[in-house]
């Protein structure tokens, strides 16, 4: 993992979920693609599948794990990348979340300058390696 600063600072437009993408897979961000605004309900699926398109690429896939009061999966989460999101502490209105690159529950990496972190985790974006070894099943 290489550090990879978000610049673009905006909630509306920001790109802290692509710079963490970019440093788990050490790549300069410019090289990530911009995958729309997953706090829109028309680009929310849409976020996930072009996410998980992009890191087949790298041998990765990705799932969204959310968040709840009763049960908090990232015990079962080890040694994998993690992306969490949430409520960011410079956030005035509650829509306005912010990502950070987590590993073995903890912060590896905010890449916002202020490295603030999280107010509150409400969902994890978990990296799962690929086994190259296994096929692809024929439809």
């Amino acid at each position: 993992m290489i550090p990879i600063m978000q610049t673009d600072l905006t909630f509306e437009t920001g790109n802290c979920g692509e710079a963490c993408i970019a440093s788990i897979l050490e790549l300069e961000l410019s090289d990530i693609l911009i995958f729309g605004n997953p706090d829109n309900p028309e680009d929310g699926k849409f976020y996930c599948k072009s996410i998980r398109n992009f890191l087949n690429k790298f041998g990765y896939s990705y799932i969204d794990i959310e968040m709840s009061k009763e049960y908090d999966p990232i015990d079962f989460l080890k040694d994998c990348w993690v992306i969490a999101t949430g409520k960011s502490p410079r956030a005035t209105k509650k829509e306005q979340r912010h990502a950070v690159v987590w590993k073995n529950g903890e912060i590896i990496h905010d890449p916002h300058p202020s490295g603030d972190g999280l107010k509150e985790i409400e969902m994890y974006g978990v990296f799962i390696k690929m086994n190259p070894s296994i096929k692809r099943r024929e439809k």
